[in-house]
Parts: C-alpha cells; sequence; structure tokens
C-alpha cells in the first residue's frame, strides 16, 4: 500500500533560491459531502446576494423605488457565504500559509507542522462553536427579533454560523486524521462509492 497522494512541487522551482509555491505540500484529502454540500450553500448564497442587488440596483435606478430589504437580507447571505464556505476552502487549502517557514522544512516536518496547526484551528473552532451554538440557544428561548422590518428570528442565521463551524470542525478532523495516518506509514486513500 502507498502513502496518499501529495500534490506535487513543480522541480524547477526547487532550488533554495528559488521562489517557491510549497503551500500544497501536504497530504491531499478529497472533499466529501458534507464540504460539497457547504460548497453548494455558499454558491447559492453568492448568486441569491447577486440576484438581491442587482434587483435593487434596478429598482432603484428605473423605478425609484427601494425594497427596503437588500441590506439586512445581503447582510445574512454575507454571514452564510462566509461561514459555509470554511470547510471547502480548508479543504482545497485556499488559506493562508506561512510559505517562508514551510519552504525551509522537509515534507515529514510539513506535516507535523500542518498537523499542529490543524489542532490549533480545531480548539478555536470548537470554542467559537460552543460559544456561538449557546448565542442561538439563547436568541431561541428569548425570542429575539431583527429590527428591520423583516422581524426574521435572529437564531435562524445565527444557525448559519453554527453549521458552518461545524462543517469546518469536521473538515479539520479529516485533514488530521489524514494526516497523522499519513505520518504513521502506509494507508490506503479514501475511495469514494
Amino acid at each position: 500500500m502507498e502513502r496518499p497522494p501529495l500534490e506535487a512541487v513543480p522541480a524547477a522551482s526547487a532550488s533554495p533560491g528559488a521562489a517557491q509555491d510549497i503551500g500544497h505540500l501536504a497530504p491531499s484529502v478529497p472533499a466529501s459531502w458534507v464540504e460539497t454540500t457547504l460548497l453548494r450553500a455558499s454558491e447559492l448564497a453568492l448568486w441569491s446576494m447577486m440576484v438581491l442587488t442587482f434587483s435593487e440596483v434596478v429598482a432603484r435606478t428605473l423605478f425609484h423605488h427601494s425594497f427596503g430589504l437588500a441590506d439586512e437580507i445581503g447582510g445574512y447571505l454575507l454571514i452564510a457565504l462566509t461561514f459555509l464556505s470554511l470547510a471547502a476552502c480548508h479543504v482545497h487549502k485556499v488559506f493562508h500559509q506561512v510559505e517562508f517557514i514551510q519552504a525551509r522544512l522537509s515534507l515529514r516536518d510539513r506535516i507535523r507542522s500542518t498537523i499542529a496547526f490543524d489542532l490549533l484551528c480545531l480548539f478555536c473552532t470548537g470554542v467559537l462553536l460552543w460559544q456561538m451554538s449557546r448565542l442561538v440557544g439563547n436568541s431561541w428561548r428569548s425570542g429575539e427579533m431583527s429590527q428591520n422590518g423583516l422581524d426574521i428570528e435572529l437564531w435562524i442565521p445565527q444557525s448559519v454560523v453554527v453549521i458552518g463551524l461545524a462543517g469546518l470542525a469536521w473538515s479539520l478532523l479529516r485533514t488530521l486524521r489524514f494526516g497523522w495516518r499519513w505520518l504513521r506509514g502506509p494507508v490506503q486513500p479514501e475511495v469514494k462509492p
């Protein structure tokens, strides 16, 4: 059995003085249904935000009328876009990395540093998930409503944050498991049905 695949760095940039793109040289984890579903939901939020903004611009320009909901709904959609995309961003390695340090590490040490950073992120995500879950529960019990005229119960947009953070925690656990298994030796890559 082989180790899970690593995304390759071009050999031409392997000289010490050359600029290297080593950000993706870490265990490659395929996206699961959780990351894919959350990514599709964030895409839906983006498209909804674009349609809402376009319709508001057309209404103001042509009819001199504002629907009065673009600010509130647009804000909720922005929060949904931000938090629902976290899991997919983590799995697809689009977050920033400290490449000038990573470039000087061996492959094994890069993976160890990725595991350490993922553990720190998992801890912070767990704290945020716990606090946001408490906030959603408090909003649910108190019946808090938005103040902008639509009277949306605040637990609804707040629960999107909890869903996004839970998805990020799931992705962090998967990449931690994958990296740990890679360090321990031969493993079988995950097979999608």
